[in-house]
Order: structure tokens, then sequence, then C-alpha cells
């Protein structure tokens, strides 16, 4: 749905009312990224007040930013004490229907190595904790790549966890590890990554800043307070760096993008055994199907004793005799 189709679908020109329903909209997204959307398309205004007032969820009225899918899960586990409500509806799926069901959805393809057969190992850092969450659930999941959170330096236990991950990889098959790095753009960002680089700067081959870089400036929106962060930051002079862009002002297309070209540029689709899976999927669904049609053929062949059905009514029935 386009951006300023919004006002006109919603019939409102209340900003928390048009963020409320892309927040539905986009589900996966953070605050901050459907703050900046929606900032860049002139549908709320883009000042601290209004920043503030969208993403944290302390200063909502409505609690609506406040974790929803937990609230939505909590919500939906009240309704169900209340109702009685659990699980599957006995009168419109039998026993020998929801097994059948049952076997075919628990013989499932595994998830194939993909990283195996390649020269590179590849892991993401990430500045932000709820952007982390957002890449890994993405890309970070679907490509095979590990995704961090960049605070993790600073705990001693992860960063020993971290050392020990490298040097056990290192030991079990020779690759180059890479970090590929994401944060803001600003005295602090690169601080931050000056911190990550500085802890593995021994342990992999290379770690690469990807994003933000001065290449994504134009197009995308300062933080509120850039000029303010600019002046007061530390660092700055340090690191020649006065503005102050965060990484959830990017599209989130772009951000994606941006991740998913970056690690193609490490990752050789040729050495990839494609032809071997593909006989592997092959026997494995014909063995499937008939492993299948074996177990469903027991069950439809199947028939319950009178004896124990009569059995079963007869007990219930001296049960309540008894109340």
């Amino acid at each position: 749905m386009k951006m300023k189709k919004a006002i006109k679908y919603l019939n409102t020109n209340d900003p928390d009312e048009v963020f409320k329903f892309y927040k539905r909209y986009y589900r996966s997204l953070t605050n901050k990224q459907i703050y900046y959307l929606l900032a860049k398309e002139g549908l709320i205004e883009h000042t601290w007040g209004s920043y503030m007032r969208h993403i944290f969820p302390q200063t909502r009225d409505d609690g609506f930013a406040i974790d929803t899918v937990k609230k939505y899960g909590e919500s939906c586990s009240k309704i169900s004490r209340e109702t009685g409500y659990y699980g599957i509806n006995a009168n419109l799926l039998n026993p020998k229907k929801y097994l059948s069901i049952q076997v075919r959805n628990s013989l499932n393809l595994p998830s194939f190595e993909l990283w195996s057969h390649q020269r590179y190992c590849i892991e993401l850092w990430v500045e932000h904790p709820d952007l982390a969450e957002y890449i890994r659930n993405e890309i970070g999941n679907p490509r095979q790549v590990r995704v961090c959170h960049a605070n993790d330096i600073f705990s001693e236990r992860k960063l020993r966890d971290a050392y020990k991950r490298f040097e056990e990889m290192s030991l079990r098959e020779p690759k180059e590890f890479v970090i590929l790095y994401l944060g803001n753009w600003g005295a602090a960002g690169r601080k931050m990554y000056e911190c990550v680089a500085k802890q593995f700067s021994n342990r992999v081959s290379l770690i690469r800043h990807i994003g933000i870089n001065f290449e994504h400036i134009p197009n995308i929106l300062p933080h509120p307070l850039a000029k303010i962060l600019g002046k007061h930051a530390e660092n700055n002079e340090i690191f020649d760096i006065y503005e102050h862009y965060e990484m959830e002002a990017l599209r989130p297309t772009e951000l994606i993008l941006l991740i998913d070209d970056t690690i193609d540029e490490y990752y050789d689709r040729r050495l990839f055994p494609g032809k071997t899976i593909e006989d592997w999927v092959k026997v494995f669904n014909n063995l499937k199907e008939k492993l299948v049609q074996s177990i469903e053929k027991s069950i439809y062949s199947f028939e319950p004793s009178d004896s124990l059905e009569n059995k079963s009514l007869n007990n219930r029935i001296a049960y309540r005799n008894t109340d």
C-alpha cells in the first residue's frame, strides 16, 4: 500500500491513527522504521516530540507500541480461558483425518547448509537490538547468517562466547571470517564500530562497515535532534563527523537489499551442491509419499471395537448416576 493512501483510506488526519495503522500493516518493522517511513512521506511531523511519542512506549497513552505481538498473544490466551475454546473442533475433523494431516505435516524437508562449501563465513553485527531482531527474521535466518547485537562486546560472557565460536569454527573447517557491521552515522555510531573492530581484529579476516555510509545520507532523514547531537556528541573531532543519521531511516526494502547484495559478494553460488541436493529431495519426496500412503492405509482401515465404545459409554453413564 502506498504511504500517501493512508489518510484517504483511514479518513483521518490524526498522525497517531496513521502511525497505529501502519504499525498493524507492517507488523515486522520496528517503531523507528515506521516513524521514518511516515515522516519521509510527510504523514507525521519530523520533530523531537513526534519522535519520542511514536517510538517510546512509555510516552504513548494508548499502549499500542508496547510489544504488540505479546499483548495480542496475551489477549488471545485470556479469551480462550474465558470461552473454553481450545484445540480442534471434534465435530469437523475426525481422528483419522487429523492423524493423516499430522503425518504429512511432520515429514518436512530439512534445511540444507548454505555455507558449508563456501570460502567465507559471515556474521552481521547491528548497533540497535530491535533492528537486529528485524534483520535476523527478514534475512539472517533465510540466508543462514548469524546476526549479533553490537552491545554484546560489553558483556564478558557474550564476548567470550563469540571468541569461542570463531575459534571452534576455524578448527572445524578453514574459512575466512567476515563481520559486516550496520550502525548509525554519527560520532557515537562510529565509536561503537571502532570498539567492535578492535575486539575482533585478530580473530577475523575482515570487518566491514556497510551502513550507514556517506552515500546513503542524501536519501534519508536526519535524526530530529541531529544538530544538537552533532554539536555536543563526544568524539566528533576525532571522527570528523558532526551529523547524526539512524539506520532505521533507510527504507526497509533498501536496507534488506543492501545486506542481501553485500552477502552475495561473499557467497559463490557455483559452489552450492545443487545437483546433489536436487537428487536428495527427489528421493526424499518419493520415500515420503510411500510412507504416508502406507500409514494412511493403516489409519483408514482401523475400526474401533464396539465393546470398547460401549464400555466407555457405560462408564460415562455410571459416573453421571453417582452425582
